[in-house]
């Protein structure tokens, strides 16, 4: 399944238990990390700077995180 394929599965499920399972577990794998520090001393992202190609960290809140809390609040509006 290509990403725009899934991308399409996923919106077309809508409001599911199925999609209240995904988020969550996206959102428990971006979790701030115990130890490791950005190059200006911010937290870092676990699950993104473990995947980093680069030896730079990724600072918490993620893009995946800023994007889901974004969303998050044109639902509250």
């Amino acid at each position: 399944m290509t990403h725009d394929e899934l991308l399409k599965e996923v919106i077309d499920m809508g409001r599911t238990r199925f999609m209240n399972y995904a988020l969550r577990a996206v959102v428990e794998l971006h979790k701030p990390s115990d130890t490791e520090k950005t190059w200006d001393n911010q937290i870092a992202c676990q699950e993104c700077s473990g995947t980093q190609v680069s030896d730079r960290s990724v600072a918490y809140p993620c893009n995946t995180i800023k994007t889901i809390l974004k969303e998050l609040e044109l639902v509250r509006e």
